[in-house]
């Protein structure tokens, strides 16, 4: 199991997990603004947890529309999707999914994150729009 948290690590082109089980690097866009992306190595449950955050934070008001959309989004995890939520802690939208790591298939962790962060540029251009 270990040794497929460190293929699903090595497919991203990184070598190894830091402390806690936690790899988190910073996204740098040509366009600007940062993307903070959170890799989770969840032995317990099987599981590579893999988040990112958006650039923009989400205002104090927000429309009904974006208010609509990130409540649907919010559900995507019961239907085995990409979830959304707002990190508590700073504002942002934050985009999640855990991967299962038992059976794991060389390349899914490149899938994942790719899907994660496309949906971080659309958030992000939501936000933006506020």
């Amino acid at each position: 199991m270990t040794n497929n948290f460190d293929r699903a690590l090595t497919d991203l082109g990184f070598s190894s997990f830091g402390e806690n089980n936690l790899f988190t690097y910073v996204l740098q866009r040509e366009t600007g603004g940062d993307i903070l992306v959170n890799l989770y190595r969840d032995v317990d449950s099987k599981m590579l947890r893999v988040s990112a955050l958006t650039s923009n934070a989400v205002p104090a008001t927000i429309s009904c529309n974006f208010f609509r959309k990130i409540t649907s989004a919010a559900l995507e995890p019961f239907r085995d999707g990409v979830g959304v939520g707002i990190a508590e802690e700073d504002d942002h939208v934050c985009v999640y999914f855990s991967l299962p790591i038992e059976n794991y298939v060389s390349g899914n962790s490149v899938v994942v994150l790719a899907e994660i962060l496309e949906q971080i540029e659309n958030w992000d251009a939501l936000l933006a729009a506020e």
